[in-house]
């Protein structure tokens, strides 16, 4: 069981060079948890990357979707059932077509 905090969601939900590791450690280990708070520092991380123009509003915007379609467990976090790796990898397939960290 891995501890997956905004440092290793983000990646996930945002094309950057640590995404492919991300995205390996998940497929490795489905078993995770992560705190209530997640949800809203990953939020404030995408709103970072926009402001920085690392990413567009549109991608920002699709990639915050994702999360809130992920974190199904309302405000204390991520449903288990969202977390799994096929449910997170056809979201981060929805958002990749448009989401890209533009380092």
């Amino acid at each position: 069981m891995r501890y997956l905090d905004a440092s290793a969601i983000v990646p996930l939900l945002v094309q950057e060079p640590r995404t492919a590791d991300a995205r390996a450690a998940l497929t490795a280990d489905a078993a995770i948890v992560t705190w209530w708070g997640t949800r809203v520092e990953s939020t404030s991380a995408i709103a970072r990357l926009e402001r920085a123009k690392a990413v567009t509003p549109r991608q920002a915007s699709q990639a915050i979707e994702v999360l809130r379609s992920l974190a199904g467990g309302g405000p204390r976090g991520f449903s288990r059932r969202a977390m799994r790796p096929r449910a997170m990898t056809a979201g981060f397939s929805a958002s990749r077509r448009g989401v890209k960290h533009q380092a």
